[in-house]
């Protein structure tokens, strides 16, 4: 089971790297066609449009054929998507070599799921799924500074670099991956309707709470990443390359926290629910720090806003993946992918228009959507306390 461990990782690691390489390189190179600032944004935006279309398909159709095959599919389409958007000579090239690679973006939501199969207890659960974050802190340091390095020799060169990345993946995977899923249902009927696990999701009155945590999560981390390079630009006068420095030192944290601080001390010392909660509350409370607009609290904060976000994202994860049905378990974790791609189709632009009111004004609306998620998940897990005890103590006569 280690062995297989490894290879998803390493699996997710060469796929994040690959993203790497090419996200600080890919407004220049779209601008180089002409393309005005919104229409760089909508190269960001119609990835996750058309991923927040097929995360739930791709999840729900690995729950009935396996995560194998899904997965070899994904990695694929992720490869000829930068083909053509590496060899593009106009812009409806370049859209549709963002489009492939959305709908065929089921590379990180499959992972988890063979992550999840090879789970035994929730705890394991947990653990398995920060190896996801360690993957994408490794892959977010190392990935920009090769991608800067190769751009020197020709700005498509990232982009064929991380072509090749995926196709090596992709050919990896077929020979060397396993299949996990025991629990394959062949009859299944998968609905190719985007919205149909969303209402499937939210029937269900437990697992809708946190599905509306997960995506206001997801609302408040879009609006400090699309916001977070122009407001310390603004406000501190910081470079590009001072932003490159405080995003690796995000990652660093964020690698250093899922990879070995989850696992050793959190998982240890604290039950799953206080996790979430404590995390909620210090996003709130970095949230508002970052509003105050001074220099050393503003580090201070990006500081433990790293550790409380990283913790956050996985253990919430883990739990509506721990609530979710054993052959539903793909389409859930593919509908929590499609959520946060919701979320950065339509929170950049909230957080742009706020920007240009006041630079100040993002910050606030984070810390507001996410003092609701804790009230809300804080409500239920008061709910869910006095039912359990309620059913624990039998009745007086």
């Amino acid at each position: 089971m280690r062995k297989q461990k490894i290879v998803i990782f390493l699996t997710v690691l060469i796929d994040v790297l690959g993203l790497g390489l090419v996200v600080p390189i890919m407004p220049l190179y779209v601008e180089k066609f002409g393309a005005s600032p919104f229409l760089i944004a909508a190269f960001f935006s119609v990835y996750s449009l058309f991923q927040f279309i097929a995360s739930p398909v791709l999840g729900a159709l690995s729950d009935k054929y396996g995560r194998r095959p899904v997965l070899i599919i994904s990695l694929f389409g992720t490869a000829i998507g930068w083909f053509i958007f590496a060899l593009a000579n106009n812009m409806i090239l370049l859209f549709i070599g963002r489009i492939l690679d959305g709908i065929t973006g089921g590379n990180i939501s499959t992972a988890q799921s063979y992550l999840v199969d090879l789970s035994k207890t929730p705890k394991e659960r947990t653990e398995n799924l920060g190896l996801i974050g360690m993957a994408f802190g490794i892959g977010f340091i190392m990935g920009p500074a090769i991608g800067g390095v190769l751009s020197h020799f020709g700005i498509t060169v990232p982009f064929l670099v991380a072509g090749f990345l995926a196709l090596f993946n992709t050919i990896a995977a077929y020979f060397v991956l396993p299949e996990t899923n025991l629990n394959k249902d062949h009859s299944r009927k998968v609905s190719y309707n985007p919205l149909k696990p969303i209402v499937n999701g939210m029937k269900n009155a437990r697992l809708r709470v946190f599905l509306i945590a997960w995506l206001m999560f997801s609302m408040a981390i879009t609006v400090q990443q699309s916001v977070f390079t122009l407001f310390i630009n603004r406000q501190f006068g910081f470079n590009e390359t001072v932003a490159g420095y405080l995003m690796t030192l995000v990652g660093v944290i964020v690698l250093i926290n899922q990879g070995f601080l989850l696992r050793r001390v959190w998982l240890k010392r604290f039950a799953e629910p206080f996790l979430e909660l404590a995390s909620m509350a210090v996003m709130v409370v970095s949230f508002i720090g970052f509003s105050i607009g001074i220099l050393w609290v503003f580090i201070t904060f990006l500081i433990l806003f790293a550790f409380s976000h990283s913790v956050l994202r996985v253990v919430t994860n883990s739990q509506i993946v721990g609530m979710a049905e054993e052959n539903k378990k793909g389409e859930v974790i593919g509908l929590t992918q499609g959520l946060m791609s919701l979320a950065s189709i339509i929170m950049p632009l909230i957080g742009g228009f706020l920007f240009e009111i006041n630079i100040h004004a993002p910050w606030i609306l984070a810390a507001t959507i996410m003092l609701m998620t804790f009230i809300m998940v804080l409500i239920e897990r008061r709910l869910v306390s006095r039912a359990k005890l309620s059913t624990e103590i039998p009745p007086t006569v």
